[in-house]
């Protein structure tokens, strides 16, 4: 596949009620890690088995976002 995503991440206002619901909803596993650059000082990486992983993070401002990375081409 050309191109395949390889991250998703979600930017959202509750990190631990969209922990909780993801979790459950697709058995994901999650990884909390810290890191003082985004707010809650804490990022959760979400292990998926095999497919594209990702992360959940408390939203800085605005509305709840997700967003996609693609691996480039070389």
């Amino acid at each position: 596949m050309a191109n395949p995503f390889v991250h998703v991440e979600l930017n959202t206002p509750d990190p631990e009620k969209a922990k909780s619901f993801y979790s459950q909803l697709f058995q994901w596993q999650l990884e909390d890690a810290p890191n003082p650059a985004v707010p809650a000082g804490n990022y959760t990486m979400i292990k998926v088995g095999e497919g594209t992983g990702g992360g959940i993070m408390k939203q800085i401002s605005g509305r709840t976002l997700g967003m996609a990375r693609l691996r480039g081409g070389g």
